[in-house]
């Protein structure tokens, strides 16, 4: 039997698929691993207005008497009137479920209806608007 010698254009093809297919794992490996980052979970389900788009994103522990396996996740932004404003949430691990989150307000307690500051997105991907979108933003601070 006669061995067939291997073209170099040939050689170039399989080392070209053997690199994407690597190259596609790691993608899809990235993108596993992002879907489970606190800050991704709070921002795939809060979606900030333009004008609220330039504050801080901080991640840190909860408090002791929290879940096990619990982040707080933190937004910091200068809202009008009433200076730098904080939100948080916890963001929880659960397995390899999707990571759950509890909404733990605003500091200082603002009126949040009173301010276009974010959208909500649904378990079913829609959008749920602020009752303040639209409306002129308060003068003075609104606090609850």
């Amino acid at each position: 039997m006669r061995e067939r010698k291997i073209p170099l254009w040939e050689k170039w093809l399989v080392a070209g698929l053997v690199i994407a297919g690597g190259v596609g794992w790691a993608a899809l490996a990235w993108v596993q691993h992002k879907a489970k980052d606190p800050i991704e979970v709070v921002r795939k389900h809060y979606v900030f207005y333009p004008e609220y788009r330039g504050g801080v994103w901080s991640e840190g522990a909860c408090d002791a008497n929290d879940r096990t396996g619990c982040k707080r996740v933190t937004y910091t932004v200068p809202v009008s009137a009433c200076g730098n404003v904080r939100f948080e949430w916890n963001v929880f691990a659960d397995g390899d479920e999707d990571l759950g989150y509890a909404y733990r307000g605003a500091r200082p307690k603002i009126d949040e209806d009173a301010y276009a500051l974010y959208a909500v997105v649904g378990g079913d991907s829609r959008f749920m608007d602020s009752p303040a979108l639209g409306k002129a933003v308060p003068a003075a601070c609104a606090v609850k």
